[in-house]
């Protein structure tokens, strides 16, 4: 019986391999022995780690390929589907309100960071043959868990998709992998969340919201906007008061690269006394829609033209430095020290955001943690300009509990991103946009 289920799950990867690779029919005689060992080893695996081992009970994980080529791209979907019922995907995207009944405080606000990852690498070797790795890791110290891997010779099909860039688009909202021209609804609220969130901790009752839509703003952004508007209206915590508010929202757009763009609401205070907020996202539309009626007959584009330069989203590169704890009388401060460097061609301008708090009874799981605030490192940086900066938060509760209370330890809620910076980025940058010299302008 183990045997003809094992049968049947080899045959299922293949095909499911196959329909991805688009192998034409009478292609049976070159085998993939790369399907069959994806059923043999790592799927089966898989399947009974996740489903029995107690590390993996009710944690995420994503399933990424550390390349962009079609080949990595199928594996991850072959790995995907035949896992679908034994893993928990992260969740990408705003969550959106139940009508005006919906809290803020109902909103989760945590980054989608996955628990752990499992990671899908190929290495090309000579004559048709390559090398293909999973590791399963753990998100926080980056720890290798499992290791599977294969060397042998790819099918004609196989090697055609590994010199192919993939068209799977990886829906994170980040500068490298931003929202398609058709998901204007989960980029709306995603940037409503993230708005949302940032507001939260200042809202005692009731915030007022003077937020006009911008005329200027070119169709394919005013409706992700417009979208977003809506679903910020739809908490009861918030009202939409246009020429009166205890917050004025700006939005403002810039350009990335060719047919990526930034999009970000900026929530300004009419309180001097209270913070700004920003909310960002990234979308990739049509530069043909990118365009807004100014008069009868007349077109024009209100964003500025597409650099020749672009910002590549790996231009900002950062290595986390330290992380130091200092104790107090009453509580504790926390640094956290970064190299930044810009490795892009342009001068850039960037903002980072972190949470800072405490896990209960300093238990370093995810469920006691508790947000109290952001430390933030705003600034630009020329061309091949490399910096020291430290994000530092004060007076976070730390120590022993009085009496029945429980016990503190402050702490950033995940290093991760900064750990590993080129693939989670994103879970902390702010915003990240070319900075031109004004002098030339």
């Amino acid at each position: 019986m183990l045997q003809t289920h094992n049968l049947a799950l080899q045959c299922l990867v293949c095909l499911v391999l196959a329909a991805l690779l688009c192998l034409e029919a009478d292609a049976g005689n070159d085998s993939s022995t790369l399907s069959r060992w994806l059923a043999r080893e790592p799927v089966e695996d898989l399947r009974t780690l996740l489903l029995q081992h107690p590390r993996y009970q009710d944690r995420t994980l994503a399933i990424e390929a550390e390349r962009t080529d079609r080949l990595s791209a199928a594996i991850v979907q072959v790995l995907q589907a035949n896992l679908a019922s034994h893993y928990h995907p992260p969740q990408h995207g705003g969550q959106l309100p139940d009508g005006r009944t919906a809290s803020i405080d109902s909103l989760q606000c945590r980054h989608a960071v996955p628990e752990y990852r499992l990671l899908v690498t190929i290495q090309d070797a000579a004559y048709g043959h390559a090398m293909v790795q999973l590791r399963l890791i753990a998100s926080d110290d980056n720890d290798t868990l499992q290791h599977w891997s294969w060397r042998g010779r790819l099918t004609s099909a196989e090697r055609e998709y590994l010199g192919q860039p993939s068209a799977v688009t990886l829906n994170t909202a980040s500068p490298g992998n931003p929202w398609p021209a058709d998901a204007n609804t989960r980029a709306a609220a995603e940037l409503a969340r993230h708005l949302v969130c940032s507001l939260r901790p200042y809202t005692a009752g009731h915030t007022a919201l003077d937020w006009q839509l911008d005329p200027a703003l070119p169709p394919a952004l005013a409706d992700t906007v417009r979208t977003a508007q809506h679903y910020v209206g739809a908490y009861r915590e918030l009202s939409l008061m246009p020429g009166a508010g205890d917050y004025r929202i700006e939005t403002r757009t810039a350009t990335l690269q060719s047919g990526v763009w930034q999009l970000w609401l900026v929530a300004v205070p009419t309180d001097p006394d209270l913070p700004a907020h920003e909310a960002v996202t990234y979308l990739a539309a049509d530069p043909a829609l990118l365009t807004t009626s100014t008069g009868a007959g007349q077109v024009a584009s209100t964003l500025p033209p597409i650099p020749s330069d672009p910002l590549s989203p790996r231009s900002l590169q950062v290595e986390l430095l330290g992380m130091t704890r200092v104790e107090r009388a009453r509580g504790a401060d926390l640094n956290l020290r970064l190299r930044l460097a810009n490795q892009g061609p342009v001068p850039l301008a960037y903002g980072l955001r972190t949470s800072a708090g405490y896990f209960e009874d300093c238990i370093g799981q995810r469920q006691f943690y508790r947000h109290r605030q952001f430390a933030r490192a705003t600034g630009q940086l020329a061309v091949g300009e490399s910096v020291i900066r430290t994000l530092s938060v004060r007076g976070l509760p730390h120590g022993p509990g009085a009496g029945n209370q429980p016990g503190a330890c402050a702490a950033f809620s995940d290093l991760g991103p900064f750990q590993d910076f080129r693939h989670h980025g994103e879970q902390v940058i702010e915003y990240l946009r070319p900075q031109h010299d004004r002098s030339q302008s």
